[in-house]
């Protein structure tokens, strides 16, 4: 079979798909695949690091000398080099076929975005008097007029991940600096899961809208750990109740095991350990059930990158937990002791029910 005839990777799975060769299931999971090796490169990894590298440092003296130049002392320079930086990188993105190439699109629209920002905020200074915290509501819609306009055109999937990632945490630090809006927080948390649980499981097949699920999926534990931090350094006058919070989470991940497993898999006596283990974490702090959620998530659809936030946030929120409990450092240690001693002892009483073996037995045996 002459080169020119040979069926590329995708095209192998299409044709199995329309056969009935592959379920759903393993057809999303290889989907996700696909669409990280679609931005894989196939130079060498050192030419990557080299090309990635020179792009980045490119930029920075091309940020240096504009800088140098014209001083960015008004805020209208500094809006129209933003600007510039935005057009560039989303035109190369379009051509991009190598790691340098990429890389300096990204660093451009990165350059851009905060240049734009900046002059933004100085607008508001300079024509307004709004300044400090009164501008984050500003900033706010303008980092998401920002992401409307730029996430559709835009080929690059890193920068369309950060873009929502940023409208996020912008909102968030609006938020926090007006005591007044604290109980919103609950609400925005409340979206995150919500707009998550619609973009994954409702339109899963719009390839489109990948990045803008892995970001708001990233964007919970960020969100639930700036918010725990904050309220626990908080004077006692400006903290809040996160009971809200860990109740949403609490049922959206009760609702997730639903979508995921089935009516009938949710009367099993594993799904229903499952179920109790879930609500008894919502009576702790919100930070362990997100873990969870992305854990779940991401084996569900075999996403590395999920699984890897997952745990990443399993030993964020762990440590934050002890560390944020009102205990003498005396008591902690036997308190971690304590805790060790349980989770071993109900992991042995776990592993006598039939379906933990039959667990154990196909990871030992996986052709079995």
């Amino acid at each position: 079979m002459s080169e020119s005839t040979t069926p590329t990777m995708r095209e192998v799975v299409n044709r199995l798909i329309s056969r009935g060769l592959l379920s759903n299931e393993d057809a999303k999971g290889i989907e996700i695949y696909l669409a990280v090796v679609d931005y894989r490169s196939d130079e060498a990894p050192l030419i990557r690091w080299i090309a990635a590298f020179g792009a980045w440092l490119t930029t920075s003296f091309l940020v240096a000398f504009i800088l140098s130049a014209s001083g960015l002392d008004s805020y209208l320079p500094t809006l129209i080099f933003g600007f510039v930086f935005l057009a560039s990188g989303v035109a190369i993105s379009r051509f991009s076929g190598n790691t340098f190439l990429r890389q300096l699109n990204l660093s451009f629209c990165i350059t851009g975005n905060t240049l734009f920002i900046l002059g933004f905020y100085d607008f508001l200074y300079q024509s307004g008097g709004i300044h400090g915290t009164e501008s984050f509501f500003w900033i706010f819609l303008a980092q998401l007029l920002i992401t409307t306009i730029i996430y559709p055109i835009y080929e690059d999937q890193v920068f369309r991940f950060l873009l929502p990632i940023a409208v996020v945490i912008i909102a968030l630090m609006w938020i926090l600096t007006k005591p007044e809006l604290s109980q919103m927080v609950h609400l925005l948390i409340c979206f995150q899961v919500l707009a998550t649980g619609l973009l994954y499981f409702v339109l899963k097949e719009t390839s489109f809208l990948h990045p803008l699920r892995r970001a708001l999926a990233a964007s919970i534990p960020i969100v639930v750990g700036i918010v725990r931090i904050t309220n626990a350094l908080a004077d006692q006058q400006f903290k809040f109740p996160l009971w809200p919070t860990s109740i949403t989470l609490t049922v959206g991940l009760l609702v997730m095991y639903w979508l995921i497993a089935g009516s009938e898999r949710m009367k099993r006596e594993w799904m229903v350990i499952a179920i109790i283990a879930t609500i008894a974490l919502g009576f702790a702090k919100p930070g362990i059930i997100v873990a969870v959620g992305l854990l779940v998530l991401g084996y569900h659809l075999r996403d590395y990158i999920l699984c890897g936030l997952g745990y990443l946030s399993l030993i964020f929120f762990t440590i934050m937990f002890y560390a944020l409990l009102d205990v003498s450092r005396t008591t902690l240690p036997w308190l971690l002791m304590l805790s060790g001693i349980i989770l071993i002892v109900l992991r042995g009483i776990l592993s006598t029910r039939p379906w933990a073996r039959y667990v154990v037995d196909r990871n030992n045996n996986p052709a079995s």
